[in-house]
């Protein structure tokens, strides 16, 4: 109560902690992450892409394990994994479409084609292709159908 947290919040905080961690998230200082991120794509776009990609594929992998499609998963685990101030929406549409939009007002160049290669090989394994990519300063909107 002095710190201003009711106990079910401290529990909830602690279960959202628990939940990234056997994720295999960590947390780390936010503008120092994203300068590393955009220092190694600059050295190293392929390598630094493809290993963003095949990450992706992994954690969709992972996440379709554990429900029917993934996506919904997904999205609760980019609500634990969405750095500092960025804000993250899936929105299903008509058919079988799914809109991605990430805004982040720290996130660097570099940062940006990674982590949308990384959502890119997420939604590779549920079975949707990329319709629509468009990334500008601080921005990654993705549009996916469903494959077949």
């Amino acid at each position: 109560d002095q710190m201003g947290l009711s106990l079910s919040e401290v529990i909830d905080e602690r279960e959202t902690l628990e939940k990234a961690k056997k994720m295999g998230f960590t947390f780390t200082i936010e503008k120092l992450f994203y300068d590393v991120v955009d220092l190694a794509y600059s050295k190293n776009k392929k390598g630094v892409s493809e290993m963003w990609l095949d990450t992706g594929r992994w954690y969709g992998k992972y996440f379709s394990n554990r429900s029917d499609d993934g996506v919904d998963t997904f999205a609760e685990a980019m609500d634990l994994m969405t750095i500092g101030n960025s804000v993250f929406n899936i929105e299903k549409t008509r058919g079988d479409g799914i809109r991605v939009s990430c805004v982040g007002e720290s996130f660097t160049p570099g940062f940006i084609e990674v982590y949308s290669l990384f959502m890119e090989g997420v939604f590779e394994t549920f079975g949707m292709n990329l319709e629509e990519k468009e990334n500008s300063e601080g921005i990654i909107r993705l549009r996916f159908k469903r494959s077949g």
